[in-house]
């Protein structure tokens, strides 16, 4: 244990190596994996500081950081992402001994969640203190994990060389503007995500949730003041946070979702959230939860407008329930994000999922015309040939 006055250097520099235990984007709700994790940070006196981090075997991230700005080499974060990261740096590197520190907080789509570490067998060096034993518990944008660190070097250093942050990208406005006939693009680009909303026979059905409560009420709230017609059914392709984030604010609306039934559960872990700190439209009391269940595929409407939701599951080569949406007298296909990339050249990028997204569809008899991808938004149109995205997929090496 340190003692007496301990005077700071200018700059602070600690590296930490250990394990992470992610949870988020894996193929099931609750999945977890663990990797290898390092992760370096060097803060100076004015609140600046430089983290390098690596998971696995990938490469180092660096993220540089200011009390005006987050951002990496390409991008400037998002206050979402600056708001994560900082209270990241404020576990990881405490100013004073401690034997923890909690941090309670309203996160924009798990609601009130506290962010938490716990320090051990602490040391002194060039100045300062540090812990050499390091235990965080975090929830990130779209991500949770838990990391466990054990020091590997701390030293005090005399500058802090920072770059000028990115520009600040003008924040679009969310929108939404008719697609096709009977179809209307919800977009959101402050998240690069968007909605699908589709004409039924009787009412709307919305496919995808996206983000977070707020989000998902920007969506209600867009639909509401364009179209005159009431949210039906809302489905989404996978569970995800950009697909999934925004379902409360479809639960208050009073629409019904529509699932496999494998993710039952999942839908009412989200509804079970607590909102207490700054209750959303759910928590403030909004319509009781309407679920409906299929097995493997279920049809929404009737005649011309039916739309058939669909769970390929595994051969997504993404998540273990993923559904499509297909409206044969149109021959329209909807997907959430296992389709196609354009690339700066315009070419397209395809993947093995793209290759499970084909065989699912052959081996369903579907011939679609068009497809529908919700995501990304900001970096390509939303729908694409069929014939074009099979010739790229067979194409592909």
């Amino acid at each position: 244990m340190a003692e007496g006055p301990v005077s700071q250097p200018e700059v602070r520099s600690v590296r930490y190596e250990g394990t992470l235990d992610l949870a988020g984007h894996l193929a099931k709700p609750g999945d977890r994996v663990e990797h290898a994790f390092a992760w370096g940070q060097r803060c100076d006196r004015r609140g600046r500081c430089l983290v390098e981090r690596r998971v696995g075997d990938g490469e180092v991230e660096q993220i540089w950081s200011s009390p005006e700005a987050v951002w990496t080499e390409s991008r400037r974060y998002t206050k979402e992402e600056a708001d994560a990261h900082r209270r990241l740096l404020r576990l990881a590197m405490p100013s004073e001994e401690m034997p923890s520190r909690d941090l309670a907080y309203l996160h924009p789509r798990l609601g009130d969640v506290k962010d938490s570490a716990r320090y051990a067998d602490w040391h002194r060096s060039d100045g300062f203190v540090v812990p050499r034993k390091l235990d965080i518990d975090h929830h990130d944008t779209d991500v949770s994990f838990e990391v466990t660190l054990t020091m590997v070097e701390a030293r005090g250093d005399d500058t802090l060389d920072v770059p000028t942050p990115p520009a600040a990208t003008p924040n679009e406005a969310a929108s939404i503007a008719p697609l096709m006939d009977g179809i209307w693009d919800v977009r959101l680009p402050e998240h690069d995500a968007r909605s699908f909303v589709l004409q039924l026979d009787d009412g709307l059905l919305v496919y995808e949730a996206p983000w977070s409560s707020e989000a998902g009420e920007k969506v209600v709230d867009l639909i509401a003041r364009e179209l005159d017609a009431p949210i039906r059914y809302v489905a989404f392709s996978h569970h995800h946070p950009h697909y999934t984030g925004g379902l409360r604010a479809f639960m208050a609306s009073g629409a019904t979702i529509v699932v496999p039934k494998a993710l039952e559960g999942f839908v009412g872990t989200i509804a079970q959230r607590t909102f207490a700190t700054a209750p959303d439209r759910f928590a403030e009391g909004g319509e009781p939860v309407r679920v409906k269940t299929f097995e493997t595929e279920v049809t929404l409407g009737e005649g011309a407008k039916r739309w058939v939701l669909h769970d390929i599951g595994e051969r997504s080569h993404h998540t273990e329930h993923y559904t499509v949406l297909w409206q044969p007298e149109r021959r329209l296909l909807l997907e959430g994000d296992i389709g196609w990339y354009v690339r700066d050249d315009e070419t397209l990028r395809v993947t093995q999922r793209s290759a499970g997204l084909l065989e699912a569809i052959d081996s369903l008899g579907w011939a679609p015309q068009t497809l529908l991808q919700s995501w990304p938004v900001n970096s390509q149109p939303p729908s694409l040939s069929f014939e074009r995205f099979r010739a790229a997929v067979e194409a592909a090496p």
